[in-house]
């Protein structure tokens, strides 16, 4: 039976799809906890969200925005069951019950917490050195990107669930081709250029990571366009300076016309002065 959180975190993510003009996708693998708040504040202050997203219920999101097609509860329930790796903590390589229990009571409740953590973190818990805590990390980060994952000691074997086919030409079908690896979404409505410029400056800082793509007004593009855009001044800068640009030949105009008719009145006023004098 699939969860129902899984439903409705679908259902947020569409609604979140549509909602907000911009997007950009990228890949946060290696990012410490710390490193993950520090920039969730730093986008925060531009009514800006950071969502870690799964790969397959990602796409099914995209998909579903793109259709106006109403779809019963139950209907949404056999799409997700399709679309959805059921991630568990005891699906890690190496997690048995009694690392289970000892990652819960940690703090790591989900396979993501387990992918965000610094391998120093994991180590601090009560049976976990060096090599369990980067076969963890390892485990969960394969298991978020929905790659096949063998586990050790036994036949077990995490399976690849089957690819949603969206439309040829789509918006879902493009962002698709970004939804590897680990995947996290930055949804705003703000400036894309301030939020891109903290990504790009982020990345660049930490050297992790990653800016596959972005989406603006539905439509995607690639990393180098975002860099681009990264470079750009604020709106209101950029406003500011058109209306100076736009205003400047209007002053010269001005000038030009009022300047003859100053003239005119200076000629009169001489020929004043003149008749005056006689």
């Amino acid at each position: 039976m699939v969860d129902v959180r899984k439903i409705e975190w679908v259902e947020q993510l569409e609604d979140m799809i549509k909602q907000n003009r911009y997007m950009v996708l990228t890949g946060f693998q290696g990012l410490s906890v710390e490193q993950l708040e520090n920039l969730r504040g730093s986008l925060y202050e531009l009514d800006s969200e950071f969502c870690v997203v799964k790969n397959r219920l990602a796409k099914l999101a995209f998909e579903r925005a793109e259709t106006a097609e109403l779809k019963t509860d139950e209907k949404v329930a056999e799409e997700v069951e399709t679309a959805v790796l059921e991630l568990k903590l005891a699906d890690l390589d190496g997690a048995g019950p009694a690392k289970v229990k000892a990652l819960e009571e940690a703090g790591f409740n989900e396979v993501a917490d387990v992918a965000l953590a610094a391998a120093e973190e994991l180590q601090e818990i009560s049976g976990v050195g060096p090599a369990l805590a980067e076969k963890l990390k390892a485990s969960a980060d394969s298991l978020l990107s929905e790659q096949p994952v063998e586990q050790s000691g036994g036949d077990h074997q995490v399976e690849e669930t089957a690819d949603i086919t969206a439309g040829e030409g789509s918006l879902a079908a493009a962002v698709s081709t970004h939804l590897r690896g680990s995947t996290a979404i930055v949804f705003t409505n703000n400036e894309i250029s301030q939020v891109a410029s903290i990504l790009v400056k982020f990345r660049d800082k930490t050297e992790i990571l990653e800016l596959k793509a972005g989406v603006i007004e539905q439509e995607l593009i690639d990393s180098e366009k975002l860099e681009r855009i990264a470079e750009l001044p604020p709106r209101k800068q950029l406003l500011t300076a058109l209306a100076i640009s736009l205003n400047s030949p209007i002053q010269k105009l001005a000038r030009y016309l009022i300047d003859p008719i100053y003239k005119f009145v200076d000629v009169l006023n001489q020929v004043k002065k003149e008749k005056e004098n006689q």
